[in-house]
Order: C-alpha cells, then sequence, then structure tokens
C-alpha cells in the first residue's frame, strides 16, 4: 500500500482518544510501522522516541527479541 492509503485507512476507521480529529484530519499522523527498545520509526524513515507508549512499552521496549520468542512458544 501506498503512504496515502494507510492515512486515508486510518482517518476512515480509527478514533485517536485524546486528540482533536478535526486538527489531526489537516495535519495528518504519523504511521508507526517499526518499534526497537524506546524508538519507533514511520512509514517515512523518520525515527522517535517512544514517549506515549503504553505501560508495557515504558516497562520493556519495542522489540524485545525474548519476549518474542516467549510468546511464539
Amino acid at each position: 500500500m501506498r503512504q496515502v492509503d494507510f492515512r486515508e485507512i486510518d482517518l476512515e476507521h480509527v478514533w485517536h482518544s485524546f486528540t482533536q480529529m478535526e486538527e489531526y484530519r489537516k495535519m495528518g499522523g504519523k504511521i508507526i510501522v517499526e518499534g526497537k527498545g524506546t524508538k519507533v520509526k514511520d512509514i517515512e524513515g523518520k525515527e522517535y522516541i517512544d514517549g506515549t507508549g503504553g505501560l508495557s512499552t515504558c516497562a520493556i521496549g519495542h522489540g524485545r527479541e525474548e519476549i518474542i520468542e516467549a510468546i511464539q512458544d
């Protein structure tokens, strides 16, 4: 899918709590496609520190191989 498709799907089907949706529609949101440790990467390749993740990502981070393996087992 092209980047614009993800944003259109997001606007049509996802309600973002604590977000002013009219402004969000104008500005567009970040489509996060990857996470590792404390950092996430958007669809355009820009990297961010994840300061908004939930309690679990704050405690354990993103993409921890040992956790992925435990879930798969």
